[in-house]
């Protein structure tokens, strides 16, 4: 019987969809290669705010992370990015 792998897992809030399909696929990856060290468990949630994503989550399981991406520099992307980042200080 093979061992049982420690589960690390992290809390994602992401931006868009696109980026969820990336961690979706990065944790299928890493739980099916044999030669990892660990199985990846990533809770995702599309949220455009940290703040709001990360009030349900347990202090001791604080690994959280809030993927979002710089679209370009238009007023529209630039004031949205500028919110995210003061959201992001807690």
């Amino acid at each position: 019987m093979p061992n049982r792998k420690e589960v690390v897992k992290f809390y994602i809030s992401l931006e868009g969809g696109t980026e969820e399909w990336y961690f979706k696929h990065l944790q299928s990856l890493v739980n099916v290669n044999q030669n990892s060290t660990f199985n990846l468990k990533l809770e995702t949630k599309l949220n455009k705010s940290p703040k709001k994503f990360i009030k349900n989550i347990p202090i001791a399981e604080a690994n959280c992370f809030h993927i979002f991406d710089y679209e370009s520099n238009s007023y529209e992307h630039n004031v949205l990015f500028k919110k995210i980042k003061r959201n992001l200080w807690i």
